[in-house]
C-alpha cells in the first residue's frame, strides 16, 4: 500500500472511532436513544454516513470494485436495477424501529450509504480529474453551515409555508425537461448550465427547510420519545449529496 493511502485510511478510521464514541455518549442513555441534543445527534450520524462513504471510496482504491460496478448502472437496465436495490433498502430501513431493531437498522442504514457511494463516485472522479476537490468541498461545507444556521435559527421567518412540495415538483419538472430535450437533440450547454444552477438552488432551499424541520422533530421527540437519528441523517445526506454533485459539475464546467 502507498504511504498516502495508509495515512488517509488511518485518519478516517480514527475519525470513525471518535464519531462512534460521540454518538454513544450523546445519542444514548443506557441502551436507549434519547431526545437530548437532537440536532447534534442528527449531524453526528450524518458525519458517520460521510465517513462510511469515504471508507467505501478508499476501499475502492485498493480493490477497484466501483470501476467494474458503476459502468453497469450507466445502462437503462442497470439504472433500473440500482433503483430497485436502493429503494428496497430504504423501504426496509423505514420499516424498522430504531429502538426495537437497533442492530438491524444500523446494518441496513450502512448498506444504504455503501450503495449511494456508486452515485458519488463519478463526481469524485470528476473533481480529481479537474483538480477541484478542495474548492468543491469548501463550497459544500459553506452551504452546509449556512443552511443549517438559517434553517435552525431563522427557519420560521424564512420558510413561511410548506415549500418542499413545490421544490420537489420543480425538481421533477427539471428531470423531465432534461429527458425531453436530450431525446429531441435540443439539450445545449447553456440549458445544462441553467438547469444545474436551478437544481443546486432547489437542494439548498430543501436543506434550509429540512434544518427547520429538525427543530420541529426535536420538539415532537420529547412528546413521543422515539428519536430516529438514522432517518434524519439519511435525509440530510441525500440532499447534501446532490449539492456536492451539482457543485462538482459547475466547477468542472469552469475548468474546461
Amino acid at each position: 500500500m502507498e504511504p498516502n493511502y495508509l495515512i488517509y485510511l488511518s485518519i478516517v478510521l480514527i475519525a470513525l472511532v471518535i464519531n462512534v464514541i460521540a454518538i454513544r455518549s450523546t445519542a444514548y442513555k443506557g441502551e436507549k436513544l434519547t431526545c437530548d441534543n437532537y440536532i447534534i445527534n442528527s449531524y453526528l450520524y450524518f458525519v458517520l454516513a460521510v465517513l462510511i462513504v469515504i471508507l467505501t471510496l478508499l476501499a475502492n482504491i485498493k480493490f477497484q470494485v466501483l470501476e467494474r460496478i458503476v459502468p453497469l448502472f450507466a445502462s437503462f437496465i442497470g439504472s433500473i436495477i440500482f433503483l430497485i436495490v436502493i429503494m428496497s433498502l430504504i423501504y426496509y430501513f423505514k420499516s424498522l424501529n430504531p429502538s426495537k431493531n437497533k442492530v438491524e437498522i444500523h446494518i441496513v442504514w450502512t448498506l444504504i450509504f455503501v450503495v449511494l457511494s456508486l452515485i458519488i463516485y463519478p463526481f469524485v472522479l470528476l473533481t480529481n480529474m479537474n483538480n477541484t476537490m478542495n474548492y468543491v468541498l469548501g463550497i459544500v461545507l459553506a452551504i452546509i453551515v449556512v443552511t443549517a444556521y438559517l434553517g435552525i435559527n431563522h427557519g420560521d421567518f424564512i420558510v413561511r409555508f410548506d415549500w418542499d412540495k413545490y421544490l420537489y415538483g420543480a425538481l421533477i419538472a427539471s428531470i423531465a425537461l432534461t429527458f425531453i430535450l436530450s431525446i429531441t437533440g435540443h439539450y445545449t450547454q447553456h440549458i445544462d448550465l441553467v438547469l444545474t444552477y436551478g437544481v443546486l438552488l432547489i437542494f439548498i432551499l430543501l436543506l434550509i427547510s429540512y434544518n427547520k424541520r429538525l427543530i420541529q422533530n426535536s420538539k415532537k421527540c420529547l412528546e413521543d420519545n422515539n428519536p430516529n437519528y438514522l432517518d434524519e441523517s439519511l435525509g440530510l445526506f441525500t440532499k447534501i449529496m446532490n449539492v456536492f454533485a451539482r457543485v462538482a459539475q459547475l466547477m468542472g464546467k469552469r475548468r474546461r
